[in-house]
């Protein structure tokens, strides 16, 4: 499944973000963290 993430805040920050269906949030957020790394650099994914 294809997901468009934005980061609030940020002009033009809009990504895709490739996940399985039946994946978990926090698998979610782990590939938005894996995607964005140098602009979350300072995000925990978990939190």
């Amino acid at each position: 499944m294809k997901l468009f993430c934005a980061i609030v805040g940020v002009a033009g920050s809009a990504f895709e973000v490739d996940i399985d269906e039946g994946a978990s949030v926090s698998a979610l957020k782990e590939a938005i963290k894996d995607k964005k790394k140098n602009d979350l650099k300072d995000v925990d994914a978990d939190k």
